[in-house]
């Protein structure tokens, strides 16, 4: 079936117990009218010239409790305080049918074995998927629509939430307006 997986994202993590490929995956239900994909996370230890798995992540999901399907994942692999013993990196992705865009984002830590959720904020309201999140040297800014009614369909601002990556997570460190253009 052409197309049969979704959006797929992976990335090699060094880490003191080895190297490790971390692979995201869109897995597709429903059908293309009412997307049902569900995102979840695996590991997988390279060893000699083949890759054993190891890990997988719980199903990502939405902090609206009525919705788990997500689409359109995005990934990227963040610098993790916590030196060789932990990969850290965020997820993000959208929740649908919803508009404007709503996306539903994760923190992740991989440490060789298991995974864990660090950090799981709620739902935002974005102008596209891609442009929810830039990721810093030393952190990460999420982009979200501002509207002073609390109706994301009235945004006439972008607000900017500035987050330093700590031992303990993200801890925000500046938040600012911007026209919604």
């Amino acid at each position: 079936m052409k197309n049969a997986l979704g959006q797929n994202v992976a990335f090699f993590s060094e880490l003191a117990s080895g190297r490790f490929l971390i692979v995201g995956v869109e897995l597709p239900r429903g059908g293309p009218a009412i997307s049902e994909d569900v995102v979840c996370f695996r590991a997988y230890r390279a060893q000699g010239d083949r890759f054993t798995f190891v890990a997988t992540s719980e199903f990502l999901h939405s902090s609206d409790p009525n919705n788990d399907a997500l689409t359109s994942l995005q990934a990227q692999r963040l610098p993790a305080p916590t030196l060789e013993r932990e990969a850290w990196f965020l997820a993000w992705a959208m929740v649908p049918p919803r508009s404007p865009y709503t996306v539903a984002m994760r923190l992740l830590a991989f440490d060789g074995e298991t995974f864990r959720t660090l950090w799981a904020p709620k739902d935002v309201v974005s102008t596209s998927v891609a442009d929810t999140v830039s990721v810093l040297p030393s952190g990460l800014t999420v982009n979200a629509l501002f509207a002073a009614d609390g109706n994301a369909a009235h945004a006439t601002e972008l607000l900017h939430q500035q987050y330093l990556l700590t031992i303990d997570g993200p801890q925000q460190i500046a938040e600012w307006r911007t026209p919604n253009r």
